[in-house]
C-alpha cells in the first residue's frame, strides 16, 4: 500500500475515535455518553387527609344553651309568693319584718327575717329589700301566714321575733300544683297582710 492509503486510513480511524461511535454485538450503533441533561419529573403535590383521631379537638359546632327548666311541682304541694307593696322611695332608717307560715294546725311551716331572707339571695343591693318576692313550697291545703312589720323612725327598727307573737295573720288556701301570691304592706295594723292574684 502506498504511504498516501495508509495515511487515509489512519486519519479515517482517528475521526471515527473522535466521533465515539461503536458497534455492539447484536450490531446496532450507539453514540457516545449522553450528556443531555435528564429532565426531573415533578414530586406530586402531598395530599392531607381529614384527621380522624377520636382525641382531636375538631369540633368546631356552636355550643347550644338550653333554658333553665323549672322543677315540676311534687303532687300535693303549691307555692306560697310573698312581696312587699311597692313604693315610690325608701325608709331612710329602713324596715324589718318578721314572717312566719304555719300549718292549719299550728306547725310552723318556714320562720324568717326579711333582712335574713334578702342576705341568703346573695344580693343585698338596696332595691332588693323592696322589690324581692319569697317564694316557698308548701302542702296544698290551707295554712296561716303571720307578720309583723317594723319600721325605722329615729332609731332603726325594731326586730321581730320570729318565733313570738306576730300581729299580722292571714289564712290562705295553697292550690294543689299551682301558686298563691301574698303581699306585705308597710304599717303595724292587723290587716298588714292581703291575698293577690298572680298573673
Amino acid at each position: 500500500m502506498n504511504s498516501k492509503l495508509i495515511k487515509l486510513i489512519m486519519v479515517l480511524a482517528l475521526f471515527a475515535s473522535a466521533c465515539g461511535t461503536s458497534t455492539t454485538d447484536a450490531g446496532t450503533t450507539t453514540s457516545g455518553p449522553d450528556t443531555t441533561p435528564a429532565t426531573e419529573e415533578p414530586e406530586p403535590a402531598p395530599t392531607s387527609s381529614p384527621d380522624t383521631d377520636s382525641g382531636s379537638d375538631t369540633d368546631t359546632d356552636e355550643p347550644t344553651t338550653e333554658a333553665p327548666q323549672e322543677t315540676p311541682l311534687a303532687d300535693g304541694t303549691g307555692t306560697l309568693a310573698i312581696n312587699l307593696e311597692p313604693l315610690s322611695g325608701v325608709f331612710i332608717e329602713g324596715f324589718e319584718i318578721g314572717l312566719r307560715i304555719e300549718s292549719a294546725d299550728g306547725e310552723v311551716l318556714y320562720a324568717t327575717l326579711w333582712t335574713d331572707f334578702i342576705s341568703q339571695t346573695g344580693d343585698t343591693t338596696l332595691s332588693r329589700y323592696y322589690d324581692s318576692v319569697l317564694t316557698q313550697t308548701l302542702p296544698a291545703g290551707p295554712v296561716v301566714v303571720l307578720a309583723t312589720v317594723s319600721v325605722g323612725a329615729g332609731p332603726g327598727p325594731v326586730t321581730p321575733d320570729i318565733n313570738g307573737d306576730l300581729n299580722c295573720r292571714l289564712e290562705v288556701e295553697v292550690p294543689d300544683g299551682s301558686q298563691v301570691g301574698v303581699e306585705i304592706a308597710f304599717d303595724a295594723r292587723e290587716n298588714c297582710l292581703s291575698e293577690t292574684t298572680l298573673t
